[in-house]
């Protein structure tokens, strides 16, 4: 498992052009949040 941390900013810098992937990528980013946010609700991350 690859940690969102290190995804994220990748997935920035290198926005791709495809519209498809770009909104496969978003959802998949959102849903890496919204478990985190499940996982631990108080954490500093999700702030």
């Amino acid at each position: 498992v690859i940690n969102i941390k290190e995804t994220l900013p990748l997935f920035m810098e290198h926005q791709p052009g495809d519209k498809p992937l770009r909104e496969m990528t978003f959802m998949h980013i959102v849903k890496s949040i919204k478990r985190m946010n499940l996982e631990h609700p108080q954490s500093t991350e999700n702030s």
